[in-house]
């Protein structure tokens, strides 16, 4: 194979899934673990060629500057310091890769706040917000009950999101050192459902495929990651859907995607933030019969990428991140008998995929025994559900 296919991302099911599409077609790959972990654990698959991880961001531009080629190869990032990491250095590598960018513009698009005011532009629904930097006054108008978030995801992470009830709850919680130097503080929208958009951008969104949404079945917040219905798009999306589209058009995008959003009691669609790189749980759109990752590398290497598209069809799937859902009945978020019927209902997965299950079974076992040891100890009233994943 001419192009090399290197897919960037951390030790985690979003690169799993990335590889596993790809493979699925044919299509293996080189990956690149960041940030730096010592011992893989968690992408490993019989569809990659090479795996490595590097101790400094620096190192991974060399490496990738260093590979021969006579046609240029294909990146595909799964995680936003990835995302940022190339996207500052675009024009080092746009001569010998095919990459997910803005043209240099992708770091600052990240910035939540950026991402808000395009999307205000091109009219879709945005929460009330403000912005707060570590050692300024609180904003004066904040409404309650409001979220927190970090204002980009490069800086901050899930630590940095919560929900205050009022303003005294808010001062104590902007008074952790630890937090992003810059807090984004939102409206708290009551919601109908949430849901994402999945789907690519090409050529700066000239071609924009979004086969369908998922609908997020959100329990009070044990993990990030959720168990789901991916569905089609129905006409009570269609405005949204087009003011989407036309959102990553005025990005200037190219690569694959998702975007959030929250359907409130009042029956708007409020957006909540773009995520320019694969999606954590896009492996339920190449379940539901569009692999968007083998599409973007037809794109890359000059392939039927419009064959590709026009071929697929769509089949509705129901998503278990079978490990995090155990997690939810484990620490008393759902039921057993909940746990039991989505399990049956499933037919998509994070972990699982037929014929590329490294010492998955061992793994599952082991992960059962040490959960039930928790649900043992909050029956006992000694455990709590985390408080992480709200939204």
């Amino acid at each position: 194979m001419k192009h090399k296919v290197i897919v960037i991302g951390a030790d985690h099911h979003n690169t799993l899934g990335v590889v596993r599409s790809l493979g699925s077609k044919g299509v293996n790959s080189d990956v690149i673990i960041i940030p730096y972990k010592k011992e893989i654990k968690k992408v490993k698959s019989k569809y990659i060629n090479s795996i490595k991880s590097f101790p400094d961001d620096g190192q991974i531009i060399s490496e990738l500057l260093s590979m021969e080629s006579c046609a240029k190869h294909v990146l595909l990032v799964t995680c936003d310091i990835a995302s940022s990491l190339l996207d500052t250095n675009y024009n080092q590598l746009k001569d010998k890769f095919v990459l997910f960018n803005s043209k240099g513009r992708l770091t600052d698009l990240m910035s939540k706040e950026a991402m808000c005011h395009l999307a205000m532009e091109v009219g879709l629904n945005v929460p009330q917000y403000s912005v707060w930097c570590k050692g300024s006054d609180m904003p004066e108008d904040i409404e309650f009950p409001c979220i927190t978030k970090a204002i980009s995801s490069v800086d901050g992470g899930k630590s940095d999101t919560t929900i205050c009830q009022s303003i005294d709850e808010l001062h104590d919680f902007l008074k952790n050192p630890d937090l992003c130097p810059r807090i984004q503080i939102e409206r708290f929208i009551q919601k109908e459902i949430e849901f994402q958009f999945i789907g690519i951008s090409l050529n700066g969104g000239e071609t924009i495929v979004i086969p369908g949404h998922s609908h997020i079945d959100r329990p009070n917040g044990v993990q990030n990651t959720y168990y789901f219905q991916y569905k089609e798009n129905d006409k009570t999306f269609s405005t949204t859907l087009e003011l989407t589209k036309k959102f990553i058009r005025k990005s200037g995008y190219s690569g694959l995607f998702s975007v959030e959003f929250l359907r409130g009691k009042d029956g708007k669609d409020y957006f909540l933030e773009m995520n320019f790189r694969n999606d954590g749980n896009a492996i339920c759109v190449t379940d539901a019969g569009y692999n968007l990752p083998y599409i973007w590398y037809l794109y890359a290497t000059g392939g039927e990428y419009k064959t590709e598209i026009a071929n697929s069809k769509f089949r509705p799937v129901v998503f278990c991140p079978e490990f995090f859902y155990f997690k939810d009945y484990a620490y008393g978020e759902i039921s057993f008998m909940t746990w039991l019927k989505g399990m049956i209902k499933a037919n998509s997965y994070t972990d699982y995929w037929k014929g590329d299950n490294h010492l998955y079974w061992l793994k599952l076992l082991y992960f059962i025994m040490s959960q039930m040891k928790i649900k043992l100890q909050v029956i006992r009233g000694k455990e709590k559900a985390p408080k992480s994943g709200i939204g």
